[in-house]
């Protein structure tokens, strides 16, 4: 009893002291959690809702699948939870980041025979093309009808991926063979990008194959999409239902996840997608030729400016102002021009189809748009400003500042101003077939495009679409221009392209290669849908908060690497927390231990470190706003809230200088040296008190209980 008496309030302390460490461990997590992206290194997130409509796939469409949503969703949380979109030109990835919400959902639920409404619809509008081909165009009055009325017409307008599982037993009836789909009689397709927010998917029509013959990156064949007559043959060789396949459900996964990453949080064109409330478009021909004037109307080489002019302002901001001027130049007439074409042509090997399916090698030119781009760059305002002066002088004025200038001095423009020239070079006298680099006739940059118009209108260019090759019309470019606006007004990229860090470079992928888009030589449509509306409002807001992250970011890398080279103990206990990544937490930290009254450490004044810790705290909140206003489609309010975040970035970053400064000056006089004397913290010293009780109470208790008495021994006699 006694030596349970000795030893208890030596246990007692002993809990103590731990359960004080726990305390103040709690206590630092709960600080740390008080806190977002900015002082905790972390992208800004921005909320998107995807929604998965499933429509047969509830036992009343093909084989009488069922797919479970909930574990659908639960995969694509877990697998896709967010995504951070590249920015193309600078190959980088944003501080802005998707949050992905999914809302997976069957749209037949309250409809059973909506599926079969479905069929009847693309029964109605099947045409045979070729033996056991028969061809529904997607844009047919019947379709439309479909999805306009039975469809849940809020997620239409919305990011939403429209699965279908039509029984194609019941739309070909007793006919054999397969059915594909076209849009505005473009490639044959599986799947279609809407005029509208929704892409479709029909899992029994098919199969297809289409993409670059010369190249196999991004080429769709029928294993891209999940093929219910093959996954029913494996489960039933297996012995297992359809709907007990893993193997089908996770091919849907994938498929969801890819339509995600090309179309509904796809990579940005630019890094700088300037908000402007002036922009002329100049739109120069260059011609080497007199066999037609693209300027007459009515004709097939003809450039529809009415179209391009309503289909651009689609994507404008109402306090967007836009001009549009257009010339026409003899290319003879610009020396310089002239050489750079013939300085331009290339020639290329590559493989295409013959007629028979075969591939064979060919030797074919094409122009390197990049030595045009260079030396139009030279002279781009002043073209302009030619075409201005031809057609409205006082324009000139609207768009640039100095006029009257020296003819070594560049023009300026007033601020919030873009001219965003646009080249096309109508050219007759080239080799026949010729084309630009990538067997495209459009390129760009960031601040012009140059588009090729040859008259050929049967260009063999090395893509396929199922077993046919495919030729491109290079008299048509009005489709060009549009293609070329949205991606250097609204930053929006081509469907079919994307950025792969482990590549690190753009990769095609021409899954969404059809539908209404004016991008690629899949596409037959110069229209803009309204999901490429909504990217062209997003695109630029996303860009501004990237830009305005960063700079936050580098500036509170400025304060603390200011903050460490001042304060930083190399020969500290808290060592590891001197380490690393948790360097740039030091302005947060220092903050803290203020609050605590504990202001030993900082060089800064208690107002300046209140004042730098406040701004942050500011600027995450009005960012916070800016992505709630992007959530909720509200992008004009949000595009306005993003320039004025931009601007108090800079001013945190101009006063945060401006701090480091004033406190360099008054750490003049002083000279930082370390020691290596340590001090033991309340934990450290109830741990050595508990650790000498021990000993003590050892001792002690040898010698009160333990030790062999020394008498000396009693004889007996």
């Amino acid at each position: 009893m006694s030596h349970t008496r000795l030893l208890l309030p030596l246990f007692f302390l002993f809990l103590f002291a731990f359960s004080i460490k726990g305390h103040t461990d709690t206590k630092e997590q709960d600080d740390e959690k008080e806190h977002s992206f900015l002082f905790h290194d972390q992208p800004m997130e921005l909320p998107l809702r995807i929604n998965v409509a499933l429509v047969g796939f509830s036992g009343s469409g093909s084989y009488g699948y069922n797919l479970d949503e909930i574990q659908l969703h639960r995969s694509l949380s877990v697998l896709l939870p967010k995504r951070s979109p590249a920015i193309l030109d600078t190959k980088e990835l944003t501080r802005v980041e998707y949050l992905f919400e999914y809302n997976v959902y069957h749209a037949d639920a309250e409809k059973k025979d909506l599926i079969h409404v479905y069929e009847e619809a693309v029964r109605a509008c099947l045409e045979e093309t070729t033996s056991q081909l028969f061809v529904c165009e997607a844009t047919h009055p019947k379709i439309q009808e479909f999805f306009n009325v039975q469809m849940h017409k809020d997620f239409l307008n919305e990011t939403t991926i429209i699965l279908l599982n039509p029984d194609k037993s019941r739309i070909l009836k007793d006919k054999q063979g397969i059915y594909l789909y076209t849009y505005m009689s473009g490639a044959y397709a599986k799947n279609w990008m809407s005029e509208r927010g929704y892409v479709v998917v029909d899992f029994t029509s098919g199969p297809t194959q289409l993409g670059k013959s010369d190249v196999g990156e991004g080429t769709i064949a029928r294993l891209d999409f999940p093929e219910m007559d093959q996954y029913q043959a494996k489960a039933k060789a297996i012995g297992i239902e359809l709907k007990d396949l893993d193997e089908l459900q996770a091919h849907v996964c994938s498929l969801v996840m890819k339509t995600v990453i090309m179309v509904f949080a796809p990579d940005i064109a630019y890094e700088n997608l300037r908000a402007a409330d002036k922009i002329l478009v100049p739109v120069i021909v260059f011609r080497d030729h007199h066999e037609f004037n693209p300027w007459e109307p009515g004709h097939p080489y003809s450039i529809d400016m009415p179209t391009i002019e309503r289909e651009v302002k689609k994507i404008l901001y109402p306090n967007s102002d836009i001009h549009f001027v257009t010339g026409l130049h003899q290319l003879s007439d610009h020396r310089h021009i002239s050489l750079a074409v013939q300085k331009s042509i290339r020639y290329d090997t590559s493989y295409e189809m013959d007629m028979i399916g075969a591939f064979r090698v060919v030797q074919k030119p094409f122009i390197d748009s990049r030595v045009l781009m260079h030396t139009l760059k030279e002279s781009e305002d002043n073209l302009a400003m030619g075409l201005i002066d031809d057609q409205s002088p006082l324009l000139k004025q609207y768009f640039f500042l100095n006029i009257q200038r020296p003819k070594e001095e560049k023009l300026q423009k007033p601020l919030n101003t873009r001219v965003v020239p646009i080249y096309i070079f109508s050219l007759t006298s080239l080799p026949p077939g010729i084309t630009m680099e990538q067997s495209s006739n459009l390129h760009h940059s960031q601040n012009m495009a140059v588009i090729l118009q040859t008259n050929s209108t049967k260009i063999r260019i090395p893509f396929f679409n199922k077993d046919a090759p495919v030729y491109m019309n290079a008299l048509n470019v009005t489709k060009h221009i549009v293609a070329s606006l949205l991606s250097l007004l609204g930053g929006v990229v081509d469907p079919t392209m994307h950025y792969s860090s482990i590549h690190d470079k753009t990769m095609p992928n021409y899954m969404w290669a059809v539908g209404h888009q004016p991008f690629g030589p899949f596409s037959n449509t110069h229209l803009i849908s309204q999901h490429f509306v909504e990217l062209s409002f997003r695109n630029p807001v996303l860009s501004r908060l990237d830009k305005a992250v960063k700079l936050a970011e580098s500036s509170i890398s400025l304060v603390n690497g200011f903050l460490k080279k001042n304060i930083y103990d190399p020969f500290s206990d808290d060592l590891d927390h001197n380490q690393g990544q948790n360097l740039k937490f030091w302005l947060d930290k220092l903050f803290h231990a203020f609050s605590k009254h504990d202001s030993a450490l900082s060089p800064f004044s208690q107002a300046s470190l209140y004042q730098l810790h406040m701004k942050l705290v500011t600027l995450e909140k009005i960012l916070a706003e800016a992505s709630n206003l992007v959530f909720k489609h509200k992008f004009i309010p949000a595009s306005s809230l993003s320039v004025s975040i931009i601007t108090s970035v800079k001013a945190f970053q101009k006063y945060a200088v401006h701090q480091i400064q004033l406190t360099e000056k008054d750490l003049m006089c002083c000279q930082l040296t370390h020691h290596v004397v340590r001090e033991f913290d309340f934990v450290q010293l109830i741990l050595i008190c508990f650790v000498l009780a021990v000993v003590s109470s050892a001792v002690l208790y040898y010698f009160l209980f333990l030790k062999p008495s020394s008498a000396p021994p009693k004889f007996r006699r």
